[in-house]
């Protein structure tokens, strides 16, 4: 006997906060908030190509590298943990325009950047921000999802983060081998084009209510449910093997590369970046429906 996986139920058209229609721009939004999905992660791996030579520069060593990469991760998994709901309770758009205008002033400091100090100090900003719009860019492709096709918003969210870390880090590796001035191509057309998500996400209708509470949101909570308790104990070790990985690579890859396996040229090294997340990508589209 041959069985089908049923299809989740189709999801009423959404609706602003204020009970309009979005279907006129519903389409720019779901685009928009995929958008900044993949800039604000190809912002998370841009600096990596960038390490060996900041780690030479500011005179900090492969362990203040290791303490760049840490501090973003860290300041993520603080900004996850408390304001992460906010936007349940203060709407999706001022979330996403206070979260892209702090990115963008990350991005400014990474540009100018001439010690050790600011270098942690604008990975810490890009942590908080992205921990705060990582969940509200995820719900705001929920919520805009195209009706017709439930499954498109979960295809999103699992593949454009990846897309994001795999282009950063390899449009930096080519910037850095081809252009003069590499800090200016890469992290200025950032700030400026998360400068202009800020503005444009108010041309998508709200689908967040304005609510009481969100001080009560910001305090550190995490709960799983009873049925799911066995395969999140069992799922611990592989996400944290999984993100390991990834955090190796993504802050000591180039420096590996050039000291173990004698690989000149920055080009090299955020190839070796971006091809974890770029299989990532093609592993989520494929196996998605599965």
């Amino acid at each position: 006997m041959q069985t089908t996986t049923p299809s989740p139920p189709t999801r009423p058209v959404p609706t602003a906060a204020d009970g309009a229609p979005v279907l006129p721009r519903r389409r720019f939004g779901f685009v928009l908030a995929g958008l900044g999905s993949t800039l604000m992660l190809a912002g998370a791996s841009a600096p990596s190509p960038f390490y060996p030579e900041l780690q030479e520069r500011l005179g900090i060593g492969p362990i203040g590298v290791t303490i760049a990469f840490s501090a973003y991760a860290l300041a993520l998994l603080v900004a996850l943990l408390t304001i992460g709901s906010v936007s349940d309770h203060l709407g999706r758009r001022p979330v996403i325009t206070a979260g892209f205008v702090v990115l963008a002033a990350s991005m400014l400091l990474l540009w100018h950047v001439d010690s050790g100090a600011l270098l942690y100090l604008a990975r810490v900003l890009q942590g908080l921000a992205s921990g705060a719009l990582l969940s509200t860019l995820s719900a705001t492709i929920i919520d805009l999802a195209p009706p017709e096709r439930p499954r498109a918003a979960t295809l999103l969210n699992a593949i454009a983060p990846m897309i994001g870390l795999a282009s950063g880090t390899i449009l930096a590796g080519v910037l850095l081998q081809t252009v003069a001035d590499p800090s200016s191509w890469t992290f200025l057309p950032l700030a400026v084009a998360y400068l202009l998500i800020a503005v444009s996400i108010w041309n998508v209708p709200e689908t967040a209510a304005r609510t009481p509470g969100w001080a009560r949101a910001i305090r550190p909570r995490a709960a799983v449910p009873v049925d799911a308790r066995r395969l999140f104990v069992v799922s611990i070790p592989i996400v944290l093997g999984g993100w390991a990985t990834g955090g190796l690579f993504l802050s000591l890859g180039p420096s590996i590369m050039h000291t173990e396996l004698g690989v000149d040229g920055q080009l090299g090294g955020a190839l070796l970046i971006g091809l974890l997340p770029a299989a990532g990508a093609v592993a989520a589209a494929v196996l998605h429906r599965r």
